[in-house]
């Protein structure tokens, strides 16, 4: 099954929140209209956390498919450790999007944790830097406490 045409009228929204090194690819966060133009952000990985998860015509090098709604009782931070890693290990190879549906709440979500993961920062300094690269990000109430307490986890094990 392709993608539903309407997605593909929609106004595509990436943003840049790394820039890529010698090293890395870029790291990008966006909505769903992202993820239709791969090709032309040379994206070779990406993650998917959206309700829709039928992407047979999207051919990427690895992508992870989230299935889970953008709702303050869902456990997004189960889904860290290996978002974290995947985004690692594919930097490597070339670019890689984090989108879901409108690049807001749960894609957010998921770059904010790798910053703070990654880069050793507070879920402050980590929300205000992914918040300047896009601004549009807001995720809901219920994911902003699971990253305050991934900050607390992230400490303890340092």
């Amino acid at each position: 099954m392709q993608l539903p045409q309407a997605i593909y009228q929609m106004r595509e929204s990436t943003s840049l929140i790394l820039e890529p090194t010698n090293n890395s690819g870029a790291l990008l966060l966006g909505n769903i209209t992202s993820l239709t133009k791969y090709k032309q952000n040379q994206v070779k990985a990406a993650i998917s956390i959206c309700e829709y998860s039928k992407f047979e015509d999207i051919q990427l090098d690895n992508h992870l498919i989230i299935n889970i709604d953008d709702s303050e009782d869902e456990n997004i931070m189960q889904y860290f450790e290996q978002t974290n890693k995947f985004i690692e290990d594919n930097l490597k190879k070339g670019n890689v999007l984090v989108h879901c549906m409108a690049g807001i709440s749960r894609s957010a979500s998921i770059v904010i944790a790798y910053i703070m993961w990654s880069q050793k920062k507070s879920y402050k300094d980590s929300y205000k830097y992914v918040d300047e690269m896009r601004e549009i990000i807001y995720p809901n109430e219920g994911f902003r406490n699971q990253l305050k307490a991934y900050e607390l986890q992230l400490k303890k094990g340092q």
